[in-house]
């Protein structure tokens, strides 16, 4: 009776408590077991204790300072890979961008230069006409020569002559010279593998399409210099 006196008093709470230790539906259910053993149960109560006490020596106290450092670090990276993926986007959009804008100007500078390498190699060469055809519907992929003499386009530039082969190869230059200028071209023994009637088509061809130009020729043969003589008002001869 005394040590009931004095458990108690050391613990106010069991007055209050003391209505619940008969009920099944609570943490003391265990006093209503009939062979409830006192002893035995502090000496668990005890020994469970003990056992808590060696796994918290074994628990990292600085778990939670870690989780909240790593979770911070969660959220920049999250954050990072966020403004990444933005970034990732407008760079596709503008490659998008460049990659329509390359293709318009590809076609733009085909289309020009296209006509001038016609007009060209027909003054060079009358009753023909060359082109250059894209090899797909990209420009990008490439584009071929085409030659036709009257209505018949050639299959292989092999089909043409020396001479014809170079006023190809001379027209193709000077249209690309004619869309993009130089301050100056030098054009070497352009005429080596044409007969005369060829090479008085060069000068007529550059008088049609060079009209802004100034010429300068050296000429290897005098009869050249006479044929030339009409076509160039403006121009200088050696």
């Amino acid at each position: 009776m005394e040590h009931l006196q004095s458990l108690l008093h050391r613990y106010p709470w069991i007055k209050n408590e003391e209505k619940d230790f008969h009920s099944d539906q609570n943490e003391y259910r265990l006093l209503n077991v009939d062979d409830f053993n006192v002893n035995h149960f502090f000496d668990n109560l005890k020994r469970l204790k003990s056992k808590l006490d060696e796994s918290a020596r074994s628990v990292n106290m600085k778990a939670n300072i870690m989780h909240g450092q790593m979770q911070k670090e969660f959220e920049e990276l999250l954050h990072k890979r966020d403004v990444t993926l933005k970034d990732r986007k407008k760079l596709i959009q503008y490659m998008e961008k460049v990659e329509k804008e390359k293709d318009k100007e590809l076609r733009k500078a085909w289309q020009k230069i296209n006509e001038n390498f016609g007009a060209i190699f027909g003054t060079l060469l009358p009753n023909a006409n060359a082109r250059l055809a894209p090899i797909s519907v990209r420009i990008k992929d490439g584009l071929e020569i085409k030659v036709a003499f009257g209505d018949v386009w050639k299959e292989s530039l092999s089909e043409l002559s020396g001479g014809q082969r170079s006023l190809v190869a001379l027209s193709l230059v000077l249209s690309l010279l004619k869309y993009y200028p130089a301050p100056l071209y030098i054009l070497d023994e352009i005429d080596a593998a044409l007969d005369q009637s060829h090479t008085q088509n060069i000068g007529l061809m550059i008088r049609r399409h060079f009209k802004n130009a100034q010429v300068k020729f050296q000429l290897d043969f005098f009869p050249f210099l006479i044929s030339f003589s009409p076509l160039f008002s403006s121009s200088s001869y050696h």
